[in-house]
């Protein structure tokens, strides 16, 4: 058993403090896999992160909650769980100071897999502990606290689904205390509709999203769900195009729309995927979509509105970085386009799961890192204002208008009592030590080649002039893109001088907009043109 270890448990850090800003990175974790999927600054503007750990526990995985204070400094960590898998996905402060936690579990409840519900104190001990479900699988992938004291969870069932081989969007409604006030599921007969973020509105309804294929293309579109206060849905629509697309984060926006941030896929065998943007009005109906992304995938797992009315996004991105999946962060202004981009990883896979603005105006996410630590992957949590640090690679994100298939749906709507069952375990982890690995992990620096570019004219009606600064005089690969992010022209460009001129010949394209790559080793930038043939 795993809890047989705790004395030989020890907890590998690497941190770096940078004066001029209360920033650190910092990876949390034992011999084996431990992950963070929420992140949460608390009120002593230290930070709460929820997920799993393989490393410590009972069994299997168990929910793990860890507490740092302001500078990241581990505090205390805490699983529950039995002895199978048993998964955190979503933590927040309770009034009180305690903690409100929201996963599944296959130790406890009344089938496979139940929605897990865990109320603690201020230092992590367990309050009480619910499960929700039936006889099969029934998951609680996102949750908030609601005006009246409350919590609404949206998840996934299956024990309330049509058949065994479809699964439905599930929804529960619970008093302060854990107790169900009431369940909704929605979806169509033969089809998956799962919810992964959730937020009560304004006229105290629910909004959310996630991914259904019932509803829009074969494949399964990002959606956007609307019900009033009981849970009765009001409207759905869908967003996406022929491949896998999804939302992972919903935002109510000052209009009355909503802000949903996502993953799209660029075509229908979803081989290229890449961050995804969707702005709608009060009823649905999009204003703008927007995609970001490179050659490869690109995933947005968070999002939260920043001050000036903008976003921050994270996830994690193979097109960047230095390694294979790197940790993403962008920065966008109200209309979506991009401020900051960032990517923070070394040579293994490193993502981002959530992020908050933090009460100084930095941003603090949490994820986890295969490329440092102690196991096969650790919570990662990072705090920065967007400036370089250590590991950090900047880039420039290729923004594409996307071309969304939307639609209007009406969802079946039934009601489900879940059993409630009560289990309460908890397994303190002793605390770790500090060290600094920045000398010694081997992160790649920032590139120094620097390119400054410029277009025109622009628009073009066929042809133009590149314009860029090349310093180091080095040689380019020059590809351009449509905005769906397929290629269209490339070629190698030789580097001869200190300052560059190359025409590019677009005759042969059709009108509209097209993005220019130039690719030197892992540096890379791009630039946008408009064709407007005559």
């Amino acid at each position: 058993m795993k809890s047989t270890l705790l004395l030989l448990f020890s907890t590998l850090f690497f941190s770096i403090l940078l004066p001029a800003q209360n920033r650190f990175q910092k990876a949390i974790g034992g011999v084996s896999d431990d992950k963070a999927y929420s992140l949460v600054q608390t009120r002593d503007k230290g930070f709460i992160m929820g997920g799993y750990s393989y490393s410590q526990g009972i069994g299997g995985s168990d929910c793990y909650l860890l507490k740092t204070d302001s500078n990241g400094v581990f505090l205390w960590g805490k699983t529950y769980g039995g002895p199978r898998d048993d998964e955190g996905y979503i933590v927040q402060q309770t009034a009180d100071d305690g903690y409100i936690f929201c996963g599944y579990t296959k130790s406890f409840g009344a089938g496979a897999y139940d929605v897990y519900l865990i109320r603690t104190d201020p230092n992590g001990d367990t309050l009480w502990t619910k499960t929700y479900g039936g006889p099969l699988d029934d998951f609680g992938n996102a949750m908030q606290q609601t005006a009246d004291g409350g919590f609404i969870i949206g998840g996934y069932t299956v024990s309330y689904s049509y058949n065994v081989d479809s699964g439905n969007a599930y929804i529960l409604k619970l008093d302060a205390g854990g107790n169900l006030q009431w369940s909704r599921t929605f979806s169509g007969p033969n089809e998956i509709t799962d919810v992964y973020a959730i937020a009560q509105t304004p006229d105290h309804g629910y909004a959310m999203t996630g991914y259904s294929n019932a509803f829009g293309e074969p494949n399964g579109d990002a959606f956007l769900a609307k019900t009033d206060s009981l849970g009765i849905v009001q409207y759905i629509r869908t967003y996406g195009f022929k491949g896998y697309d999804w939302g992972n984060a919903i935002i109510p926006t000052p209009d009355g729309g909503y802000m949903i941030g996502g993953t799209y896929s660029t075509d229908s065998t979803s081989a290229d995927l890449d961050v995804y943007l969707i702005k709608t009005n009060t009823l649905g109906d999009t204003l703008f979509t927007k995609t970001y992304g490179g050659v490869a995938s690109d995933f947005c797992q968070s999002m939260v509105p920043t001050p000036g009315g903008g976003f921050a996004l994270v996830g994690y991105t193979r097109s960047f970085g230095n390694g294979n999946y790197d940790a993403l962060f962008m920065q966008t202004n109200a209309t979506g386009d991009t401020l900051k981009t960032r990517t923070y990883g070394g040579t293994d896979d490193d993502e981002a799961n959530s992020v908050v603005v933090c009460s100084d105006g930095t941003y603090a996410m949490a994820g986890f890192a295969n490329s440092f630590g102690a196991g096969a992957a650790d919570v990662l949590v990072i705090k920065t204002d967007g400036s370089p640090d250590c590991n950090t690679h900047s880039f420039s994100a290729p923004r594409k208008h996307s071309t969304s298939v939307v639609g209007s749906h009406t969802a079946s709507v039934s009601a489900s009592t879940p059993t409630i069952t009560s289990r309460t375990h908890t397994t303190i982890l002793p605390v770790g030590q500090e060290i600094n690995p920045c000398d010694n992990i081997g992160i790649a620096p920032l590139k120094e080649v620097q390119t400054t570019v410029a277009l025109f004219p622009n628009p073009s009606s066929g042809s133009c002039m590149l314009a860029f600064a090349n310093p180091k005089i080095t040689d380019y690969l020059i590809t351009v893109s449509d905005i769906l992010g397929k290629q269209v022209l490339s070629f190698n460009f030789k580097g001869k001088s200190q300052y560059e001129n190359q025409l590019l010949n677009l005759a042969d394209l059709t009108s509209g907009v097209y993005f220019i790559h130039l690719v030197s080793g892992d540096y890379r930038t791009s630039v946008k043109v408009v064709l407007e043939k005559k």
